[in-house]
């Protein structure tokens, strides 16, 4: 090998490994907070919030607001697993069955494309799936912002 050929490979290796070690994990830019920003009118007497574990655990919390928009009590409280493969994010019962799926009903469980996630400031993402791998039914938007 001449001089020029290596003084383009090797910046060109160079490049290679740092975007093979540079791999962002979406996971651990999941955990956390996020408040759940709601796509009815703005009176709404609810919010919705996920806290994204460590490992595989997801909780919701849907808290009640007053008439000025101050918490009151938690309405409800969820909890899930899930998974991240690249830019999909797998949300499932912390048993595995999904058998008691409603379509239409505001349960989360699916398969979801993650369409943008910035660390600190906000995630959305589209469910593209039902937990039983069917489409029909499965589109469901949801926008956070980190708290």
């Amino acid at each position: 090998m001449n001089m020029k050929t290596l003084k383009i490979i090797i910046p060109f290796v160079a490049v290679l490994l740092c975007f093979a070690t540079c791999k962002i994990d979406r996971q651990d830019k999941m955990i956390g907070l996020w408040k759940q920003i709601p796509f009815t009118a703005p009176d709404s007497c609810e919010i919705k919030y996920w806290l994204f574990y460590a490992g595989d655990i997801l909780e919701t919390y849907v808290v009640g607001l007053d008439s000025v928009g101050e918490r009151t009590d938690t309405l409800s409280t969820n909890q899930y697993t899930y998974y991240t493969e690249g830019k999909t994010l797998v949300i499932s019962s912390t048993t595995g069955d999904d058998d008691d799926f409603v379509v239409g009903s505001k349960d989360i469980r699916g398969t979801y494309w993650i369409d943008e996630l910035k660390k600190k400031k906000r995630y959305k993402m589209t469910r593209r799936k039902l937990p039983d791998g069917t489409t029909g039914g499965a589109y469901l938007r949801i926008e956070m912002v980190k708290q």
